[in-house]
């Protein structure tokens, strides 16, 4: 925070990119126990997928002290019928599977805590890149 900012004092706070587009909310108005946090990010496509377009979304939910949250990755212009690995953070996480179009679908993250995700990538057996994205 800036000199002079009470981090106390902040009852909300919005980071968009340079065309306005939200990346990052966050509530604080509420009690400490509750509170959200929102990601919505674009895909950047890897070498062996050039061409990908998508998004992954983060949400997190947490009300008296209980976290809810789901993940959300979908992708078009991988590879047809692709198994691919799943990377939380540089960690291997999983696995998905391209479709016959080319479409990829991550509904899960083996990841404990979704606020501490900051990277997944998607590569081949041979750890050939394919997509990521970062929070």
């Amino acid at each position: 925070m800036p000199d002079g900012v009470n981090p106390l004092d902040i009852a909300s706070l919005a980071i968009a990119d340079s065309n306005n587009v939200m990346m990052l909310t966050g509530d604080f108005s509420t009690a400490t126990t509750n509170g959200e946090y929102h990601a919505d990010c674009s895909v950047s496509p890897g070498t062996l997928a050039p061409g990908v377009t998508g998004h992954a979304t983060i949400n997190v939910y947490i009300t008296h002290s209980k976290t809810r949250g789901a993940f959300m990755l979908t992708a078009q212009g991988v590879p047809a019928k692709l198994k691919l690995r799943v990377f939380v953070n540089g960690v291997p996480s999983g696995s998905a599977r391209s479709d016959s179009s080319g479409n990829v679908t991550v509904k899960k993250l083996r990841q404990q805590d979704l606020t501490s995700v900051q990277s997944v990538e998607l590569a081949d057996k041979d750890h050939n890149e394919v997509l990521s994205v970062r929070f």
